[in-house]
């Protein structure tokens, strides 16, 4: 073997891989679009959140069937309990997004993305304790009242309008999770 091969394979060995380029004008689009996508959550979250407050307050004053009040105040504090450290994150991300472009930052613009999956990740969990307390629910339900069994007071089983509320549950964890993902390997291009 000849010197000139041994000097093109230290140079081949000594070679730095090419690393990706980040496209600086397709994450300032990303970032535009997730800023209008966020205050429009924002606004469509309070407004249901108020709304399934007052239907909540509006069952206590009626005074509805006990389960109906026992769901509406389950969801009252689960909405807002989820919504208030949601809300600190994207006020987080927000702050972020207005204070340096990001050609300047780019650290801190990880630092959204890691906000983004923190809500991901908090939106798919919280999504799945209220799947696993409806199933427990609907199984007391049917064991207390047998399959055929209506039920009668907190008991009460309309399987149809559980099977939806448990896809419904279901379709939106595995939203949740695959938006985390996708945040995730934005994460990943940008860490490259």
């Amino acid at each position: 073997m000849s010197n000139d091969n041994f000097n093109d394979l230290s140079q081949l060995w000594q070679a730095e891989t090419p690393s990706k380029k980040v496209d600086i004008a397709a994450l300032q689009r990303r970032y535009k679009k997730q800023r209008r996508v966020m205050g429009f959550n924002l606004l469509l979250e309070i407004c249901i959140l108020l709304l399934v407050t007052a239907f909540a307050v509006t069952t206590l004053i009626q005074k509805s069937d006990v389960i109906v009040q026992v769901w509406t105040i389950f969801m009252v504090v689960w909405g807002w309990s989820l919504f208030i450290p949601l809300c600190f994150s994207r006020w987080r991300s927000f702050n972020l997004m207005k204070s340096k472009s990001l050609d300047e930052s780019l650290q801190e613009h990880i630092q959204l993305v890691k906000q983004e999956i923190w809500r991901w990740r908090l939106s798919f969990y919280a999504t799945v304790f209220v799947g696993i307390v409806t199933l427990v629910y609907l199984g007391a339900a049917l064991v207390l009242n047998g399959v055929g069994g209506a039920g009668t007071g907190f008991f009460r089983v309309d399987l149809l309008i559980d099977l939806v509320l448990i896809t419904g549950i279901t379709g939106a964890a595995i939203w949740f999770h695959r938006c985390k993902k996708a945040s995730e390997q934005v994460l990943e291009t940008l860490l490259q």
